[in-house]
């Protein structure tokens, strides 16, 4: 493959400059930080080494559990599973699926158990409004 002349006008030209040298005490100074740095009885880095590579090691055992359990819940039946839903969790997840079309069956049964696991009745808004003035908790009381 040919370059365009202009291409290696540039290239020669590239090739023709004089290249920088790093200045002769650069080789002295870096030897000298190094040995300052190698010197030194107690840096910054190396004043408590046992408390990272532990912290290191915990962070390692936790990923490694955490990525190790989470399949194995999934996987797991430990005897926990319970017969088919009764009859009126599978019909509110009937009600919920009427509702909204668009959630698998198994959406819905969830739904309808977390629905029961809640509260007695499901919370409904309050339909009526306090004229001006009136503290709502004074207005249920009496209403």
């Amino acid at each position: 493959m040919e370059l365009p002349d202009d291409l290696l006008r540039l290239e020669a030209a590239l090739a023709g400059r004089q290249k920088a040298e790093p200045s002769p005490s650069l080789r002295g100074r870096v030897l000298g930080a190094v040995r300052a740095e190698f010197g030194r009885t107690a840096s910054r880095r190396s004043a408590r080494p046992g408390f990272w590579s532990f912290a290191a090691g915990a962070a390692a055992a936790a990923l490694i559990c955490a990525n190790v359990a989470a399949p194995l819940t999934r996987a797991t039946d430990c005897g926990l599973r319970r017969a088919p839903a009764p009859e009126h969790l599978r019909a509110a997840a009937r009600q919920i699926r009427e509702a909204l079309p668009e959630l698998t069956e198994r959406e819905a049964l969830r739904q309808a158990l977390l629905l029961e696991a809640g509260a007695p009745a499901a919370p409904l808004p309050v339909l009526h409004a306090a004229p001006a003035g009136r503290n709502m908790a004074d207005a249920a009381k009496e209403g």
